[in-house]
């Protein structure tokens, strides 16, 4: 009986945690126009999306689909435009829903949205940061005590409510999980631009920030670092004077500092001119170690990075727009991965989609097997399409690929390091919002190559075995497996990982508290009269 219960296990696991590598290049399709400003993936191996669709007027959307890339739901909420609303964020929250961060109204105008979901994409909670003028959030976290923090710009709070319009502060706030404002803080300069366009939580539970301050009359990348209060620690600003730079992500490296990317004009002659993309490495008071910018030498255009990852004891790689390169068909955007080693030299220039490619976003996939890069195309359409490109370690999606490291040029900018004015001021209050219908996407192929055979598992809250009359139940909110089943008297509880080592393993006991689990796939058998559930739980 041991040896069968040992064989159904492992065909279970097998079936529920295929291994395998899948790679493609995938077009969503609607009736209008869409574009997508980022894309992750999700725990157990789908992706989720975000961007604005025109439907009867652009609107906020999110679409989650499975490791194959086709569609399981999308919703669509607040109307929003296509300016100004190019940062939005969508994440995965610790009870396998969704939190997305977008601005909602239009240009000059905006609020923030922040939508939480559970895994069906139903809606939880929907709040509104509703200032009385212009406020765009770029970025969205939750953090290791389940509150969300956002950031980006205010011209509601801070400097700049009695100025023009036109001026704003960095504006980071944070929610507590059921959408309840906690605090926000505004940081910048009177009659000045400012704007954060990226956040993380660091190792200590405070945050850092990146994006664009104004300093000696013109754009300076920054790096800001708080306290898990709002409290400032210390403020960065990496440029020079009459040019432009701006820091658009920020990662936190495994020394303890941080790696920031954008677009900067430093190398050129003004701000007037092409920016190209560039990595800033810092140690974890935001000190220099290295800055290394780069670009393209045939018909060198406008560049910027827009996203980065570390490459665990290998070095760094970072998604960027770009209108350099030779081009295929009219328009010259194009989506443009470049890997470098661990002091940023690079070792891999790589297009894709040839041209008509908008707003790339890379991310490393939560398994680590592989990078996914999204964005927006003309290609394939006249509209605006989604596009999600699923790639290997090695950067490989399996077609439309393009070696171009020949044709990329490394340099070394002398970026100046100062530390600016910095105005500190709160504000900041939600209201409630309800809007949300369902939308329909198609979905077009380009190329694909799947071995996962890609079991759909959507966040379980219950499974009914009615032969049995067992019912295994994951309270996510609570973080508890139970066993709801009164007349059971006599059964063994095991769980097991997604490899089949036995984690846990209990008897007679209804209720096992799971909340310290490492978030993930496992496998839940009861065993009792001899007969046997096992049941694949999300986590």
């Amino acid at each position: 009986m041991k040896k069968t219960l040992k064989l159904i296990l492992l065909l279970l696991l097998s079936s529920f945690n295929s291994n395998g590598q899948n790679t493609f290049q995938k077009v969503y399709q609607s009736s209008g126009h869409a574009e997508c400003f980022g894309a992750y993936q999700t725990i157990e191996g789908g992706y989720i999306f975000t961007g604005i669709i025109d439907t009867n007027g652009y609107k906020i959307f999110m679409c989650r689909t499975d490791c194959k890339g086709d569609v399981l739901w999308a919703k669509t909420y607040n109307a929003s435009s296509t300016i100004g609303n190019i940062s939005q964020r969508v994440i995965q929250t610790h009870d396998n829903g969704f939190l997305l961060a977008a601005s909602a109204g239009a240009f000059s105008s905006y609020n923030m949205a922040l939508i939480k979901t559970d895994s069906m994409g139903i809606t939880q909670w929907h709040k509104v940061i509703q200032g009385t003028r212009d406020d765009v959030v770029n970025s969205v976290i939750e953090t290791m005590d389940h509150n969300f923090v956002i950031a980006g710009k205010t011209n509601s709070w801070g400097q700049e409510v009695s100025n023009n319009i036109g001026y704003t502060d960095v504006y980071i706030a944070k929610i507590d999980s059921t959408g309840n404002f906690m605090w926000g803080k505004t940081i910048g300069t009177p009659q000045t631009v400012d704007e954060a366009f990226d956040i993380i939580e660091t190792t200590d539970s405070g945050y850092a920030a990146t994006g664009r301050y104004i300093e000696q009359g013109t754009f300076y990348c920054f790096l800001l670092r708080m306290n898990k209060s709002g409290a400032l620690n210390y403020l960065r600003a990496y440029g020079d004077t009459n040019q432009s730079t701006n820091g658009y992500a920020l990662i936190q490296t495994a020394d303890g500092g941080f790696a920031i990317t954008g677009s900067t004009t430093i190398m050129k002659n003004s701000f007037q001119d092409y920016p190209d993309e560039f990595i800033i490495k810092t140690d974890a008071a935001g000190d220099t170690l290295w800055c290394k910018s780069y670009h393209g030498t045939n018909s060198d255009g406008s560049e910027n990075g827009s996203s980065i990852v570390e490459i665990a004891g290998s070095g760094y790689a970072i998604g960027v727009a770009t209108f350099s390169y030779p081009t295929i068909g009219f328009v010259p955007n194009k989506h443009l991965v470049i890997k470098t080693d661990l002091t940023g030299n690079m070792n891999l220039a790589r297009t894709y989609n040839d041209g008509g490619s908008h707003y790339p976003y890379l991310s490393r996939t939560r398994d680590q097997q592989g990078y996914l890069l999204s964005g927006f195309t003309t290609n394939y359409s006249p509209n605006f399409q989604p596009m999600l490109i699923r790639m290997d370690n090695n950067f490989d999606s399996g077609c439309n690929e393009t070696n171009v490291l020949p044709l990329t040029v490394q340099e070394h900018p002398p970026f100046q390091v100062r530390v600016p004015q910095a105005n500190i001021a709160a504000g900041g209050s939600v209201v409630n919002s309800t809007i949300q219908a369902n939308l329909a996407l198609g979905v077009y192929t380009v190329c694909e190559y799947i071995e996962d055979s890609c079991v759909n598992i959507l966040a379980i809250n219950n499974f009914q075995n009615t032969k049995n009359n067992v019912l295994i139940y994951f309270d996510g909110i609570s973080g508890v497996i139970k066993i709801s089943d009164e007349v059971l008297t006599d059964f063994i509880v095991q769980i097991f990982n997604s490899v089949g080592q036995l984690i846990i393993e209990s008897k007679n006991k209804r209720q096992i508290d799971v909340s310290n689990f490492k978030h993930g796939i496992y496998c839940v058998r009861v065993s009792f009269d001899n007969k046997v559930i096992s049941q694949k739980v999300l986590f």
